[in-house]
């Protein structure tokens, strides 16, 4: 069952005399209990939409979508008072910079109590206490130390209090916007272990962006790739994020972007980068966004968008390449 449910979403900022669509035309679902990545590079979008689900974008941004729905929420014309309601209790977030997120004269206990208290006002002061004491112990923080504050918890723990603070109000999906950034690989080894765990026991549903690709090959069930505020390719993560002899990525964005990290056995000169740079999207190229940077272009893809289309019969494993055949068969395999 679709609990978030993305069709043609899009996203549009003025800038100057231009518009600038940072995310345009997303369909992308979310189920109960399933965990869902979101990868691409930096400006590709990634936050862009994970701010227009929870109706944080700023002033002026123009969103308009076909439908985008939390269960039997339409997002799209939920008043403030409902989001206020919605935010929290149903929808919450891990925000990118979640190290520098807590207000540093406030003890880490007292702002996730503040959380509690500004969403569920019937709750007495010994609850939210107790309440306080469960989440920390939930992210393997000690109770005792919600007495401290930011600047006497490392970095890892900052996160893991963040990712407590989200789950505050029992939500039923959270998003999750970079979540392992600036931490050392140790840290950020502990903090993917402890969503996946999370997201078993509480059966819930996350949205996890990242332009880490690796990251999201261990942590998520499903996978999608952005490029130029357009998902490129979405299926099971094992299927987009992993080169195997039967599948693997099948978009030639999702093929560079894995090549940019090391591959285990494959030697010192197995990192390779993107060559160019991703498009102008207040003045965006015809055809393929990603033609002028791809190593395996068709004279057809300067001129003609490529829809998504199933990579084999029978798949959710879709890519929005011309070397996709519309017959359901990988017409050219890119070279790995």
């Amino acid at each position: 069952m679709n609990l978030l449910e993305i069709r043609n979403l899009s996203v549009t900022y003025r800038s100057g005399a231009d518009e600038v669509r940072a995310v345009d035309g997303i369909d992308l679902d979310v189920d109960t209990g399933e965990v869902v990545g979101l990868a691409g590079e930096s400006g590709c979008g990634k936050s862009t939409l994970a701010l227009a689900v929870a109706q944080l974008l700023p002033r002026g941004a123009q969103v308009s979508a076909d439908r985008m729905q939390l269960g039997a929420t339409d997002l799209l014309t939920v008043d403030d008072h409902g989001l206020r309601r919605l935010r929290w209790s149903r929808l919450s977030m891990v925000f990118q910079g979640a190290m520098n997120g807590f207000n540093p004269v406030m003890p880490v206990g007292a702002q996730i109590a503040e959380a509690i208290r500004t969403h569920r006002p019937d709750i007495g002061k010994r609850e939210i206490r107790t309440r306080v004491a469960e989440l920390l112990g939930e992210v393997g923080i000690a109770a005792g130390r919600a007495a401290d504050y930011p600047h006497q918890f490392s970095g890892g723990m900052k996160q893991r209090a963040m990712i407590a603070m989200a789950l505050a109000c029992d939500p039923e999906l959270v998003i999750a916007d970079e979540p392992t950034t600036a931490l050392d690989v140790m840290t950020q080894a502990q903090i993917l272990e402890l969503i996946r765990r999370l997201a078993d026991e509480l059966d819930l549903a996350m949205l996890v962006i990242s332009h880490d690709l690796m990251v999201l090959g261990e942590l998520c069930d499903r996978a999608a790739v952005m490029y130029a505020g357009r998902i490129v390719e979405r299926g099971q993560a094992d299927e987009v994020l992993t080169h195997t002899a039967v599948t693997g990525p099948a978009h030639p964005y999702t093929r560079q972007l894995l090549a940019c990290f090391p591959q285990p056995g494959a030697g010192a000169a197995s990192i390779s980068g993107i060559p160019g740079s991703p498009p102008d999207l207040a003045h965006p190229p015809d055809g393929c966004r990603f033609c002028a940077r791809c190593e395996v272009a068709l004279p057809e893809c300067a001129a003609e968008v490529p829809a998504l289309r199933p990579v084999a019969a029978g798949t959710t494993h879709v890519a929005a390449c011309h070397r996709v055949a519309s017959d359901t068969t990988l017409a050219l395999k890119v070279a790995r």
